[in-house]
């Protein structure tokens, strides 16, 4: 039998670092990444660089997010609590992702699932550790979707990720925060052993920060956008591209796009004309004049480019039909048979003009890294099969220097979903729960399994952490009420389980 309880308000005490140990709870085992500090971090990938994309399409267009994921905003949270106006962009820190990438790694390679490590260190211990200094609120969200077949597309993984986020009203939350200005998003994959079951897994999660006096000119340059959610196509970004803001009150301040497309710029308040040049830009690109104010502005860019020789609307439909198939990497072949690599025609007459679009790069030339993306993005096609989804997820959240949010969440069920797929391979993906401070609950749900195949696994751990001039915090234990934190009224439901 399971007892949903209710945290109750959080009032002032004394931060002690006893009190966000998980104690008897905590399985015992010799920590190996995260007990020294964190190193240094790994360039962005594309999968990390997709996900804060969906977190900030998911910020901008809160009431589209509702409808695509088919979730209210507000399920599972007081009437309210989240509107549907655009939340501002988070801009990535590379400190939050390597705190993030660290505490990845380690759970992967001691098989565990938790916002503190099994030495105890709390989310707030890794992102200060990893240098993130001066944080007026801070948070997190976890989340692990695995499979003992094939785990299919990576891309498909991380939507998967983010939805689940969005599905649980803590994620939700933390997703659309209007305070947070910062993100650190990592994704990492390896062999995870759940309940005795060893899984492909894809672990995906973001720490969240805010602080003083911080605000940013966020964005991406990219030579094409997706259509789904108008963001930018991450696996064509426009590389080593400058930045550069100008002002007639301070000097000019720049910054480089990253292996994705990626930059961020902190900018003072004022007013700013935001001039690109490089990456493969002719000439410069001016993205116009804006205002620096209190919250973080995103301007993306794409280079209008002559790509000729390009598929305009999906640079893998070699043949112009809609649809991705081998006939796609047939048709760039037969061009490399028929002529080799070279460069292609600038201004294509017919009849050698496309279709078919055989310069997939959108390099101007034909070469078989064009045939290499194609062949990839079929082996990575979802398989033709039924799918199982379950998983763990979890949330965490910090606030500090005041701030008062004062209604009771309703407790409410946890459902779990069984699947038997046809291949007897399970998924297991994650799914949502609670806000989060550094009070930290972890407790899962399990349900019967039918056959003998793994269950679906709910765990919903809180953490909620007050940082403010006495760095308030207090250990949260099971099933009870709680009075924590300094300057914060804020109800959260912890989920416990009764025998």
């Amino acid at each position: 039998m399971q007892d949903f309880g209710l945290v109750k308000r959080l009032s002032s005490t004394r931060r002690r670092r006893s009190d966000v140990r998980r104690g008897s709870q905590r399985r015992c085992a010799v920590e190996t990444l995260e007990a020294r500090v964190l190193f240094s971090v790994s360039p962005m990938s594309v999968a990390e660089q997709y996900m804060h994309e969906l977190v900030n399409w998911v910020r901008a267009h809160p009431a589209e997010a509702s409808t695509r994921y088919g979730v209210a905003l507000n399920a599972g949270l007081p009437a309210g609590t989240i509107t549907a106006d655009p939340k501002p962009p988070l801009a990535r820190n590379d400190v939050l992702r390597e705190a993030m990438q660290g505490h990845l790694g380690d759970m992967l390679a001691q098989d565990y699932f938790d916002h503190d490590s099994l030495s105890g260190t709390s989310f707030v211990d890794r992102i200060e550790a990893a240098g993130y200094s001066g944080w007026e609120a801070a948070g997190e969200n976890i989340a692990w979707r695995g499979s003992t077949g094939s785990m299919g597309p990576v891309f498909d993984t991380v939507e998967s990720i983010v939805q689940g986020w969005f599905e649980s009203a803590g994620h939700r939350q933390n997703m659309l925060r209007p305070e947070f200005r910062e993100a650190g998003s990592s994704y990492a994959v390896g062999e995870f052993t759940w309940e005795g079951v060893s899984y492909n897994a894809g672990m995906g999660g973001q720490d969240f920060g805010t602080r003083t006096g911080q605000v940013f000119l966020t964005g991406n340059g990219c030579w094409q956008r997706l259509t789904t959610f108008d963001i930018c196509d991450v696996t064509d970004p426009v590389v080593g591209a400058t930045i550069t803001a100008m002002s007639a009150s301070a000097n000019p301040l720049s910054t480089t796009t990253g292996p994705t497309g990626e930059y961020d710029l902190a900018l003072p308040p004022g007013e700013w004309s935001i001039v690109v040049t490089g990456g493969g830009i002719d000439g410069s690109l001016s993205l116009g004049e804006l205002s620096i104010g209190t919250a973080n502005v995103k301007l993306d860019f794409t280079p209008d480019a002559s790509k000729p020789w390009q598929n305009p609307t999906d640079r893998l439909d070699v043949n112009n039909d809609q649809m991705l198939s081998p006939i796609d990497a047939l048709l760039v072949i037969n061009q490399l048979n028929l002529g080799g690599a070279g460069t292609l025609p600038k201004s294509p007459v017919p009849p050698v003009a496309p279709p078919p679009y055989v310069d997939v790069n959108g390099d101007g030339e034909l070469s078989p890294v064009d045939v290499l993306i194609v062949i990839t993005a079929l082996n990575t096609r979802p398989a033709p099969e039924a799918e199982f989804d379950s998983g763990e997820s979890a949330a965490a959240f910090a606030l500090s220097n005041g701030g008062t949010l004062n209604a009771a969440v309703p407790t409410y069920p946890i459902v779990g979903v069984v699947a038997v797929l046809e291949s007897n391979a399970v998924d297991h993906e994650s799914e949502g729960d609670e806000p989060t401070t550094s009070t930290r609950l972890n407790t899962p749900a399990n349900s019967p399994s039918p056959l003998g195949q793994p269950t679906d696994r709910w765990s919903s751990p809180t953490q909620y952490a007050d940082r403010g001039p006495t760095e308030s915090f207090r250990r949260a234990r099971f099933g009870q009420r709680h009075t924590d934190l300094e300057s914060v009224d804020q109800f959260y439901r912890e989920l416990a389980t009764v025998d």
